[in-house]
């Protein structure tokens, strides 16, 4: 099977669409006009590790091939410019959306 290649090291915090859905239903019922801080899931994570865990909760058996994503892109992805970890909002982790979604998620990473 083919082995599943993504670029390397970079950081994300993926929020569940709910949680993220609440933040900003909260925003506008406080009366937020112009741009809304920034809001992340419960967890700061790398690619390859949401790969990984992706993969085993499809019980996919691939191989997760890092390579490096150069330039100033890459840089500032690995350095988590896509990440907020003092605005961490919701509760639901990766595993746990991806136990909702697929049922059947390994925990872990």
């Amino acid at each position: 099977m083919a082995p599943f290649v993504l670029p390397a090291g970079l950081r994300f915090q993926p929020i569940d669409p709910a949680d993220a859905g609440r933040a900003v239903v909260a925003a506008v019922d406080g009366g937020a006009c112009g741009r809304l801080p920034d809001v992340g899931g419960p967890e700061v994570r790398e690619s390859h590790d949401l790969a990984r865990s992706w993969l085993a909760a499809r019980a996919a058996r691939r191989r997760v091939w890092p390579l490096p994503l150069p330039g100033r892109a890459g840089r500032n992805l690995r350095a988590g410019v896509l990440t907020c970890p003092d605005r961490r909002v919701g509760v639901i982790t990766w595993e746990q959306w991806l136990a909702s979604r697929s049922g059947h998620a390994r925990t872990g990473g």
